[in-house]
């Protein structure tokens, strides 16, 4: 979305797709090897109330109450990663941050008017979101597996979930996780609560926040830095 803001062009329009591959190429070539993938429009940094420009790559139809799954964009940016190299798939996260209490944009066309379906107005745990949201992710490990790349994806459930959002955090995650069995689910988050309850098995800490993960040996310990992260780190 900010490289369609930066350069004036629609979101993926041809020069829209162009831009994102001379990036995507760029961060291969400086060693980057998986890619955020904006399957729905990726809920991060985004205020309660306010939402990012669409970008989600999954086509979704509603009738009579049910969904259908068009998979044409998600192929393209498949197809474009290949080509320059991305190896893995960072799934956008399937609730916003900070607590996970709520359903990231989602956009649809229903009765052939596409329309917001689902946002900050809905509760990550409603039925009509749990709906949506299994139907989807059922649809989409099983297209993945038929082009024989699901085991690229690495998916997410919320960023950053303060320790106040333990319980929260803990009943989205209850939602998808026997569609995730055997996936590997991972969260920027620098609360050892999160590790030590067995919520994340695959915590990300801020760089300023590894020591308590240090300390309790989590394996395969992954360590996240940003701009915020700029003073006495």
């Amino acid at each position: 979305d900010s490289l369609a803001h930066q350069y004036g062009c629609e979101v993926w329009s041809e020069r829209h797709w162009q831009i994102v591959e001379n990036f995507a190429k760029t961060a291969v070539s400086n060693g980057i090897n998986m890619l955020l993938t904006p399957l729905l429009t990726p809920p991060l940094d985004t205020n309660p109330g306010k939402e990012r420009l669409t970008t989600q790559l999954l086509g979704i139809t509603v009738e009579n109450g049910e969904y259908s799954f068009d998979f044409t964009l998600v192929d393209r940016w498949i197809d474009m990663c290949d080509r320059v190299g991305i190896k893995y798939f960072e799934i956008c996260h399937l609730f916003t941050q900070w607590g996970a209490f709520h359903a990231p944009k989602v956009v649809a066309y229903v009765d052939g008017v596409e329309k917001r379906i689902f946002g900050w107005d809905t509760d990550a745990t409603s039925p009509e979101y749990i709906h949506f949201l299994r139907s989807m992710l059922t649809e989409f490990i099983a297209h993945m597996k038929s082009r024989g790349d699901d085991r690229r994806c690495f998916f997410h459930i919320s960023d950053e979930p303060l320790e106040a959002h333990l319980e929260s955090y803990k009943k989205a995650r209850a939602v998808v996780a026997d569609l995730l069995e055997g996936y590997k689910i991972i969260d920027a988050c620098s609360h050892v609560e999160y590790y030590l309850e067995g919520i994340i098995t695959n915590p990300i800490p801020a760089n300023d926040m590894t020591t308590p993960f240090l300390e309790n040996n989590v394996p395969d310990l992954w360590t996240y830095y940003c701009c915020i992260k700029r003073k006495k780190v």
